[in-house]
């Protein structure tokens, strides 16, 4: 992706006593960048035991060793660390779902329940954080109205919480860690029209 980056800076001095002093000064000055997203694979399967009965499986692969941003005069650093590239020592991550739906099916609509669990790696310096994950989920079906609820609890212990690099993107400044709780509620309705 092209980055066109503008940096726009105003000074103004001004002196009651001695007027000469006084004077104002504009800069702009804009850069052609680039940032390079990481590429992805990932594989599934799904199998259909009865109309009522599924169950999915996927794992995806992100190579966020692939992922950077060029600055104007050719520094490339990782915007994960923001370490330059080659000492980044940024990794792949990976992520596993899981999961299994059941339909209660009636003459005039239909109840899915839907639970299932995940592996997500985010990525981090020297080896991606270990992320876990489950979701519960139901909702209703009639006519042409879909209603959906879902309850994704995620969670991540001794993760990277943030990290600052240095100017000049050679060496970390600092480096925090700890714990993660996500918990969300998801909620939509999607409406047929004929």
């Amino acid at each position: 992706m092209r980055v066109k980056r503008t940096y726009s800076a105003e000074k103004t001095q001004s002196s009651n006593t001695n007027p000469s002093l006084n004077f104002s000064a504009q800069g702009k000055e804009e850069y052609n960048e680039a940032i390079y997203f990481p590429s992805s694979q990932g594989i599934g399967v799904g199998y259909r035991y009865s109309d009522a009965l599924s169950f999915t499986a996927d794992l995806t692969q992100v190579r966020w060793d692939e992922y950077y941003y060029e600055l104007a005069n050719g520094t490339k650093y990782s915007p994960v660390t923001g370490l330059k590239k080659g000492i980044d020592d940024v990794d792949p991550t990976l992520t596993f779902r899981a999961g299994g739906e059941y339909l209660f099916i009636r003459p005039r609509y239909v109840v899915p329940i839907r639970a299932g669990f995940f592996y997500d790696q985010q990525p981090a310096r020297k080896h991606p954080d270990d992320f876990w994950g489950i979701t519960i989920g139901s909702g209703f079906v009639y006519k042409w109205l879909v209603f959906d609820l879902t309850y994704y609890y995620r969670w991540g212990r001794d993760v990277l919480l943030n990290s600052v690099a240095s100017g000049d993107h050679t060496e970390l400044i600092s480096e925090e860690k700890g714990d993660i709780d996500q918990h969300m509620v998801m909620m939509s309705f999607i409406f047929h029209f004929e």
